[in-house]
Protein backbone atom coordinates (compact mmCIF):
# COMPACT_ATOMS: atom_id res chain seq x y z
CA UNK A 1 0.00 0.00 0.00
CA UNK A 2 2.82 2.38 0.88
CA UNK A 3 4.63 1.64 -2.39
CA UNK A 4 1.43 2.22 -4.36
CA UNK A 5 0.93 5.57 -2.63
CA UNK A 6 4.51 6.63 -3.37
CA UNK A 7 4.21 5.58 -7.00
CA UNK A 8 0.91 7.46 -7.25
CA UNK A 9 2.50 10.63 -5.88
CA UNK A 10 5.47 10.22 -8.21
CA UNK A 11 3.19 9.66 -11.23
CA UNK A 12 1.13 12.73 -10.34
CA UNK A 13 4.28 14.87 -10.02
CA UNK A 14 5.59 13.58 -13.34
CA UNK A 15 2.29 14.31 -15.10
CA UNK A 16 2.03 17.82 -13.68
CA UNK A 17 5.70 18.57 -14.40
CA UNK A 18 5.31 18.30 -18.18
CA UNK A 19 4.64 21.21 -20.47
CA UNK A 20 4.30 21.73 -24.20
CA UNK A 21 6.61 24.10 -26.03
CA UNK A 22 4.70 25.56 -28.97
CA UNK A 23 7.70 27.12 -30.70
CA UNK A 24 10.86 25.38 -29.46
CA UNK A 25 13.16 27.32 -31.78
CA UNK A 26 12.66 31.10 -31.66
CA UNK A 27 12.56 32.84 -35.04
CA UNK A 28 15.83 34.29 -36.24
CA UNK A 29 16.25 37.96 -35.40
CA UNK A 30 18.11 38.55 -38.63
CA UNK A 31 21.35 39.18 -36.79
CA UNK A 32 24.79 37.87 -37.69
CA UNK A 33 24.28 34.65 -35.72
CA UNK A 34 21.25 32.86 -37.23
CA UNK A 35 19.75 29.89 -35.43
CA UNK A 36 20.53 26.52 -36.98
CA UNK A 37 17.16 24.82 -37.49
CA UNK A 38 18.50 22.07 -39.79
CA UNK A 39 20.30 20.17 -37.05
CA UNK A 40 23.84 20.14 -38.39
CA UNK A 41 25.44 19.79 -34.96
CA UNK A 42 28.86 18.20 -34.80
CA UNK A 43 28.11 16.50 -31.48
CA UNK A 44 27.99 12.73 -31.73
CA UNK A 45 24.48 11.33 -31.21
CA UNK A 46 23.70 9.41 -28.05
CA UNK A 47 23.83 5.72 -28.90
CA UNK A 48 22.30 4.15 -25.79
CA UNK A 49 18.82 4.35 -24.34
CA UNK A 50 17.86 7.67 -22.77
CA UNK A 51 18.13 7.87 -19.00
CA UNK A 52 14.96 9.29 -17.50
CA UNK A 53 15.06 11.00 -14.12
CA UNK A 54 12.43 12.69 -12.00
CA UNK A 55 13.17 15.97 -10.24
CA UNK A 56 11.56 16.24 -6.81
CA UNK A 57 11.49 19.82 -5.54
CA UNK A 58 11.08 19.98 -1.78
CA UNK A 59 9.95 23.48 -0.80
CA UNK A 60 10.56 23.68 2.92
CA UNK A 61 11.58 25.77 5.88
CA UNK A 62 12.64 25.32 9.48
CA UNK A 63 9.21 26.44 10.76
CA UNK A 64 7.10 24.31 8.42
CA UNK A 65 4.76 21.88 10.20
CA UNK A 66 4.37 19.47 7.28
CA UNK A 67 7.95 19.57 5.99
CA UNK A 68 9.42 16.79 8.19
CA UNK A 69 6.75 14.30 7.06
CA UNK A 70 7.15 15.39 3.42
CA UNK A 71 10.93 15.01 3.68
CA UNK A 72 10.53 11.50 5.09
CA UNK A 73 8.32 10.58 2.12
CA UNK A 74 10.83 12.11 -0.29
CA UNK A 75 13.71 10.23 1.33
CA UNK A 76 11.70 7.01 1.12
CA UNK A 77 11.16 7.60 -2.59
CA UNK A 78 14.88 8.32 -3.01
CA UNK A 79 15.78 5.06 -1.24
CA UNK A 80 13.26 3.16 -3.34
CA UNK A 81 14.31 4.53 -6.73
CA UNK A 82 17.93 5.55 -6.18
CA UNK A 83 19.83 8.65 -7.34
CA UNK A 84 19.93 7.45 -10.94
CA UNK A 85 16.11 7.76 -11.16
CA UNK A 86 15.16 10.46 -8.64
CA UNK A 87 16.93 13.77 -8.07
CA UNK A 88 15.86 15.67 -4.93
CA UNK A 89 16.36 19.40 -4.41
CA UNK A 90 15.50 21.13 -1.12
CA UNK A 91 14.64 24.81 -1.40
CA UNK A 92 14.06 26.95 1.72
CA UNK A 93 11.53 29.58 0.68
CA UNK A 94 8.73 31.78 1.96
CA UNK A 95 8.93 34.20 4.85
CA UNK A 96 6.49 32.26 7.03
CA UNK A 97 8.59 29.07 6.84
CA UNK A 98 12.25 29.92 6.29
CA UNK A 99 12.85 33.47 7.54
CA UNK A 100 14.42 34.13 10.94
CA UNK A 101 11.83 34.27 13.72
CA UNK A 102 12.13 35.66 17.24
CA UNK A 103 8.86 34.26 18.62
CA UNK A 104 10.22 30.85 19.60
CA UNK A 105 12.53 29.73 22.37
CA UNK A 106 15.67 31.88 22.76
CA UNK A 107 18.20 31.17 20.04
CA UNK A 108 15.80 29.19 17.83
CA UNK A 109 15.06 30.07 14.21
CA UNK A 110 17.82 32.68 13.96
CA UNK A 111 19.38 31.41 10.72
CA UNK A 112 18.04 32.77 7.43
CA UNK A 113 18.14 29.87 4.97
CA UNK A 114 16.37 31.77 2.17
CA UNK A 115 18.24 32.65 -1.01
CA UNK A 116 17.45 35.15 -3.76
CA UNK A 117 17.35 32.31 -6.28
CA UNK A 118 14.91 30.30 -4.15
CA UNK A 119 12.63 33.31 -3.70
CA UNK A 120 12.66 34.00 -7.43
CA UNK A 121 11.94 30.35 -8.17
CA UNK A 122 9.03 30.27 -5.71
CA UNK A 123 7.48 33.37 -7.29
Amino acid sequence: MRTARHLGILALMAALGCDTVKEPVPPSSGGSDPIDTVGTDTVAPHTGPATRRVLLEDFNGHRCNNCPAATNIALGLADMHGPDKLVMVGIHVLNQFAAPYNGGPPGSYQTDFRTAQGTTYAQ
